[in-house]
């Protein structure tokens, strides 16, 4: 799928997407099969895997503490103000120190803007295979700015950097927390699951400083050995990535990163509270991590994947199979049903006004061509 054209610079040649254009894009036949086939996997823990009774589901839904559940559908909306703070502090590194006189003179989105082009392209994300939420969103942001796609992409990159690594670093904590304060280590296979949790994060994040490294080595060489076109492109993610990290607000955005998780951790515990389950603040971190890494499968948000291992990590701690499942199903509607619903609705409206304000211009300057 691609949300732009050949022209990597807004406003030029490149592809216009319409309204039904990008419905038709996003809500496609593709879609609604990954979407279901992570329902089966979901259907086929219930049938298969747990023993899972209905009338404790019912009774745990009626007797939900709904202003703690909304408390946490807040929280989790709030991570999206620390998290577009942040890109737009990662934007501004790049305009200030790109030589690009292009992204020199670009204006720096809002807080809001930035944290509205999060939510749409994780609404993207939840619904669609390989993440392409990430390259809608570094489209969107080249849209709004002057900055080209493989520019705007490169702070995506480098977003999603700082993310991993502030994720490795609570994973470790709440492991350790969970098992050498709270006691788990007791639970048995539950140690082999931090393990595996932390490994798999420790992976993503040298994988990814390694791609810095060799960018910052050697990625002028590396060019080289692209085609022309290609070069070009790939040279302008180099910048945008690499630049995202000259500022002197880096420690500012780690914090950001950390609050953003921590809204997370604190949705995913008041979930918990909600249901009146007495919950280790610690499990409700490291479930809620690791909930964040399984989202990194190329699956739209993660689906089957992601509730699979929620119910693993939460069996292992001791709660039994409904309670487990409930409370995966509760903390997945804020995480990924709220994001499909009021990210669908944001991601149609923008999509609208854009394309309107487009129109508009366009109709503008054939009547000044007109007049000329």
């Amino acid at each position: 799928m691609r949300f732009f054209g050949n022209n990597s610079r807004p406003g030029g040649n490149g592809q216009d997407l319409g309204v039904a254009d990008v419905v038709r894009r996003v809500f496609s036949l593709q879609t609604i099969l990954s979407v279901g086939f992570g329902l089966a996997i979901i259907g086929f823990l219930l049938w298969r895997v747990l023993d899972f009774e209905w009338d404790e589901f019912v009774n745990h839904v009626r007797g939900i503490k709904w202003w703690m559940f909304l408390l946490a559908g807040v929280l989790y909306y709030v991570s999206f103000v620390f998290r577009g703070w942040r890109w737009r502090l990662i934007y501004s590194s790049l305009a200030t120190h790109s030589n690009d006189p292009d992204l020199k003179r670009s204006e720096v989105p809002s807080t809001a803007t930035m944290a509205v082009l999060i939510l749409m392209g994780w609404f993207v994300n939840s619904v669609m295979f390989f993440r392409v939420g990430d390259a809608y969103r570094g489209w969107a942001l080249a849209d709004r700015t002057s900055s080209d796609v493989p520019s705007a992409l490169g702070t995506v990159f480098a977003e999603r950097v700082q993310d991993m690594a502030v994720v490795l670093v609570l994973v470790v904590v709440s492991a350790v927390w969970a098992l050498l304060v709270d006691g788990f280590a007791a639970s048995g296979r539950i140690v082999d699951v931090a393990v595996i949790v932390m490994a798999v994060a420790s992976v993503l994040v040298l994988v990814l400083l390694l791609i810095l490294y060799v960018m910052g080595k050697a990625g002028e060489s590396f060019a080289r050995w692209l085609p022309e076109r290609v070069q070009r492109q790939y040279l302008r993610f180099q910048d945008g990535t690499l630049n995202s990290f000259s500022g002197k607000d880096l420690p500012l955005q780690i914090a950001l990163g950390i609050l953003g998780w921590i809204m997370e951790v604190l949705r995913f515990y008041f979930v918990a509270q909600a249901m009146g389950l007495d919950m280790a603040m610690s499990i409700a971190m490291f479930a809620a991590l690791a909930n964040a890494i399984m989202t990194t499968i190329p699956v739209p948000g993660g689906l089957g994947f992601v509730e699979t291992t929620l119910v693993t990590v939460l069996l292992l701690t001791g709660l039994n199979h409904t309670d487990a499942f409930t409370l995966t199903l509760l903390d997945r509607s804020i995480s990924w049903l709220s994001i499909v619903g009021i990210g669908g609705l944001v991601f149609l409206v923008m999509t609208v006004r854009r394309t309107a304000g487009r129109n508009e211009a366009r109709k503008v300057e054939d009547v000044s061509s007109g007049d000329g």
